[in-house]
């Protein structure tokens, strides 16, 4: 579970909500608060483990689901790593909602209303825990994902955008 580093109203009642949800549930539960919330204002189940920080890199590989607020980040890591994701929006002003939708549209996971119910929210994570279908969809767009090189096409279209007066021929020499 991850929301946002970003102090959103509703923040703590959210995190609430989510961490009930999982109270019964049969899993083991990263969640990452990030640092604009006490942790302590939180009542967490024994098997939810609550961080201000972690890597995403170092815990997408043991995840089967993510839950996250819609963010680019997250949901971009999630995806790139196979795994289904579960959106609950904080900011239906942002992209987050958009985010969601296309979450579903894309069949890899399910978006809530910013207000999600406990039981909604158990319901919704339930479905993807033993969704195998969903599951099999997330590790195609994963595979799809990590084929694409960012880094290389998004500099390439950055030089491709400069006058040819002041594109390099040659990569010039570090220092």
């Amino acid at each position: 579970m991850s929301l946002s580093t970003f102090p959103f109203p509703r923040l703590v009642q959210t995190w609430q909500r989510l961490l009930d949800a999982v109270v019964d549930l049969p899993v083991r539960v990263t969640a990452t608060t990030g640092h604009a919330l006490d942790s302590e204002t939180l009542r967490a189940p024994p098997h939810v483990r609550l961080l201000a920080w972690s890597d995403r890199a170092e815990l997408m590989p043991d995840a089967s689901v993510v839950v996250t607020h819609g963010g680019h980040g997250t949901t971009l890591a999630a995806l790139a790593h196979g795994v289904p994701v579960l959106v609950v929006p904080l900011d239906l002003s942002s992209d987050q909602p958009g985010i969601g939708r296309a979450v579903e549209r894309a069949g890899v996971g399910i978006s809530l209303r910013r207000g999600a119910s406990v039981a909604a929210v158990r319901a919704a994570l339930s479905k993807l825990i033993d969704d195998t279908e969903t599951r099999r969809r997330a590790r195609e767009l994963g595979a799809r994902l990590r084929e694409y090189d960012g880094a290389v096409a998004g500099a390439e279209a950055l030089i491709a955008a400069l006058p040819p007066t002041h594109r390099a021929t040659e990569p010039s020499a570090p220092g």
